[in-house]
């Protein structure tokens, strides 16, 4: 396998696992809105969209894996390098799985925290005050979003880093 095929079956999975995640929530998401408005409002409609929305950009991902890996993945001389290759670039895809891998389980979260947002901003009756361990909550999802980010788009540097790190005090 190559190294883009490697990083492909990752966002493969990572898809796959968000397609689970939106028809399992996405339809809880629906009834809930629903139910929220005795089918009057926007909030059903809402929900439909957004479950629309995420489903969709769930199938190009998994229709698409090689293409997002490629874009993933710094480009090299010989596209047909085997996994085998440099330690270098083993550890830049690892960055970019462990990034997918943190970026798929935060966007449960980020969704939540969208739908919450939402709804104290259109709600009179919901306080806009939320208790300590929702505003921890938030923060965390922000926090693994962020490093999800950075694992994914900033592998090369990232891995630099560690390397400038580990070899501070080394003299050749």
């Amino acid at each position: 396998m190559t190294k883009q095929q490697v990083v492909g079956l990752a966002v493969r999975v990572a898809s796959i696992f968000l397609i689970l995640y939106i028809v399992r929530g996405g339809a809880s998401f629906i009834y809930s809105s629903y139910r929220f408005e005795q089918g009057e409002g926007n909030w059903f409609i809402y929900a439909i969209i957004f479950s629309v929305l995420f489903l969709s950009v769930a199938i190009l991902i998994y229709k698409y894996p090689l293409k997002i890996a490629g874009k993933l993945l710094p480009s090299t001389n010989n596209e047909e390098l085997k996994w085998k290759s440099s330690l270098k670039e083993l550890e830049i895809a690892s960055f970019i799985i462990l990034g997918m891998y943190v970026l798929v389980s935060t966007i449960p979260s980020i969704f939540h925290w969208v739908i919450v947002y939402v709804q104290i901003i259109n709600t009179e009756h919901i306080s806009n005050e939320l208790p300590p361990n929702q505003w921890a909550n938030l923060y965390t999802a922000i926090v693994q979003l962020i490093l999800g980010i950075l694992l994914v788009f900033g592998a090369t540097a990232i891995r630099e880093v560690i390397y400038k790190i580990r070899y501070l005090g080394y003299k050749k």
